[in-house]
């Protein structure tokens, strides 16, 4: 019976839930609603970043090589650590600071659906960078990150598999790099 007890307190304390994926609900820079119910069945990696951050800009580069929507990478998404109207400005062709800073970094605009996580109203320019840098950490704080790009890979179930900090340096070769952001 001792036996018995001591087995079962071991191996409880080795089994662990798996962690879901906080709750969200956010619109895409399309206007697409973008919830928990859009992991299930899929394998999804999240990308947290903030605009202008230098691995981060290197990261959205090496993601224009890829087409996600084919099944042979898993469903890929942005959120940025800035407001939807700096996300259309970043992907826009106009003449403003945020598709300058696009260009600066040789980006097409982004492909990957992108949600700008932080309210409008906690800005005092949509348009002027100044001032910009990291304006809200609403999704990262519950990650419990402070690195962009960070990347969630999130299974079909909407669990957390793992959190990957960080990105890979530009002088590894790109398909190591794609391989460091689509492989759990």
């Amino acid at each position: 019976m001792l036996y018995t007890t001591l087995l079962f307190v071991l191996m409880t304390g080795f089994i662990t839930k798996p962690k879901k994926f906080p709750e969200i609900n956010y619109r895409t820079s399309e206007g697409k609603e973008f919830t928990n119910k859009d992991f299930l069945g899929k394998e999804t990696v999240v990308v947290l970043f903030h605009l202008g951050c230098p691995p981060a800009m290197a990261l959205l580069k090496d993601l224009e090589t890829i087409n996600p929507g084919t099944g042979e990478y898993p469903q890929i998404i942005g959120i940025a650590e800035n407001t939807p109207a700096q996300i259309k400005a970043f992907n826009s062709d106009g003449d403003n600071d945020w598709a300058d800073l696009r260009k600066s970094h040789q980006l097409k605009p982004v492909a990957i659906p992108l949600i700008g996580e932080c309210d409008p109203g906690s800005v005092e320019s949509e348009n002027e960078m100044e001032g910009s840098g990291v304006q809200c950490r609403n999704l990262a704080k519950k990650i419990k990150t402070n690195s962009s790009p960070t990347l969630v890979y999130v299974n079909g179930q909407g669990n957390i598999i793992t959190v990957k900090k960080g990105y890979v340096s530009d002088e590894a070769p790109l398909e190591a790099r794609l391989k460091y952001v689509t492989e759990f």
